[in-house]
């Protein structure tokens, strides 16, 4: 489902259809932060800073977006998802598709900034 800047609804989400995949070592570990908190509610906290940044497609199945994001010079395309460590305990994870690794890193740590008490547990 393709949706333009802005415009997702969360309003057609089933959440409670989505499932989170394992986690898998091997992410770079800047690009990953660790939580206790409900799956559903990263994932909403995901969508809201995402389409406030650039254009985001929904994955059906799991926790799991596609970001893009255009300016002048150039474009950043991010995958990011919510994954399951073990009972209790989920990885909000960002992989750089393409783009800029500076802008990258520079999303990645605003997007830490904005998951603010949720980034809240160690693995």
């Amino acid at each position: 489902a393709h949706r333009g800047e802005g415009d997702v609804s969360l309003d057609n989400v089933n959440f409670m259809e989505l499932k989170a995949k394992p986690f898998k070592e091997g992410v770079g570990i800047a690009n990953v932060f660790f939580s206790s908190s409900d799956p559903v509610e990263l994932y909403k906290i995901l969508l809201e800073f995402a389409v406030n940044k650039g254009q985001v497609v929904l994955n059906e199945n799991y926790f799991k977006i596609k970001l893009k994001m255009i300016d002048e010079n150039s474009v950043l395309t991010i995958e990011s998802k919510i994954s399951s460590v073990k009972e209790g305990l989920y990885a909000v994870e960002f992989k750089k598709q393409s783009g800029d690794y500076f802008l990258f890193s520079d999303v990645v740590k605003t997007a830490k900034e904005f998951f603010g008490g949720h980034v809240n547990a160690t693995y």
